[in-house]
C-alpha cells in the first residue's frame, strides 16, 4: 500500500556491539519460503561486523564531542590558561592567557621559557614537568611584551595514558 511491498515473511536479528549491549536491529523481509536458523546463522557474521561498526562510529562521535568540548573551554575559559612540554616550551595557550600578559599566541607558542626575561615562575614550571603541582605567586615581568603584573599561577602535569608526563598546564 502506497508504494510498500506488503510483508509476507520478516526476520528481525538485534545488532550488537563488543560489549553484547544491543546497538541496533538489522531486518530482512519477504523471502520466499520465510527465515530458518540457517538463514539467521548465515546473516550472523555480517550481523556481528555491522555492530562493530556501529558501535566504532558511536565512540569516535563521542570522542569529537568531548574534544570539542574541551577544544571551546580552553579556548573560551575566562582564566587564562597555557599547555607546554617538558622542555618548557609553550604548545599552545588560550587568548585570555595572551591578553594577561598584553601580548599574541602568535609570540607565545613556541616560547622556550627557560628564556623568560623573569625566572620567578621557573620553579612552578619545572614541577609540573617533573610530574608535581607547582605554584608561583608575585610580581612577574613579560618577555613578550612590556606587561609588568602580578600573577597568581599553579601548574600542574599533563599525561599520556600510560601516566607518562608530557608536559604541563598553568
Amino acid at each position: 500500500k502506497d508504494g510498500h511491498p506488503i510483508l509476507t515473511s520478516f526476520l528481525a536479528i538485534p545488532v550488537k556491539g563488543p560489549n553484547g549491549n544491543v546497538v541496533g536491529v538489522m531486518g530482512v523481509a519477504n523471502r520466499p519460503g520465510g527465515y530458518d536458523n540457517k538463514i539467521v546463522e548465515f546473516l550472523s557474521p555480517f550481523v556481528a561486523n555491522y555492530g562493530l561498526l556501529i558501535e566504532k562510529y558511536q565512540t569516535e562521535e563521542a570522542l569529537k564531542e568531548s574534544e570539542e568540548r574541551y577544544r571551546l573551554l580552553f579556548r573560551r575559559s575566562p582564566v587564562g590558561v597555557f599547555h607546554y612540554d617538558t622542555q618548557l616550551h609553550i604548545t599552545d595557550c588560550n587568548d585570555r592567557f595572551a591578553a594577561i600578559l598584553q601580548s599574541s599566541r602568535e609570540r607565545l607558542v613556541g616560547l622556550d621559557m627557560k628564556t623568560l626575561r623573569d625566572q620567578s615562575v621557573l620553579s612552578a614550571l619545572r614541577q609540573a614537568a617533573e610530574g608535581e603541582d607547582g605554584f608561583y605567586e608575585g610580581f612577574y615581568r613579560a618577555t613578550t611584551s612590556p606587561a609588568e603584573i602580578w600573577v597568581s599561577m599553579r601548574t600542574a602535569p599533563l599525561v599520556d595514558l600510560q601516566g607518562q608526563v608530557k608536559g604541563g598546564i598553568g
